[in-house]
């Protein structure tokens, strides 16, 4: 299925164990999100965070 041009936006969803694949994500944004677990190619994003907050000494 392919789609141009329309939003998607999920409130107050259980997405856990979900899997995104070749989806367009720019300029997407997660708000009082559980990042816990969640990779990004591979990435946990959360650990790559806080080592941002870290280096910027926000944390």
């Amino acid at each position: 299925m392919q789609e141009t041009g329309r939003t998607i936006q999920f409130k107050h969803s259980d997405l856990k164990g979900a899997a995104f694949d070749q989806c367009d994500l720019a300029h997407a944004t997660l708000t009082r999100c559980n990042i816990e677990g969640m990779t990004i190619n591979g990435v946990m994003i959360e650990t790559f965070i806080n080592q941002t907050y870290e280096m910027k000494g926000e944390k």
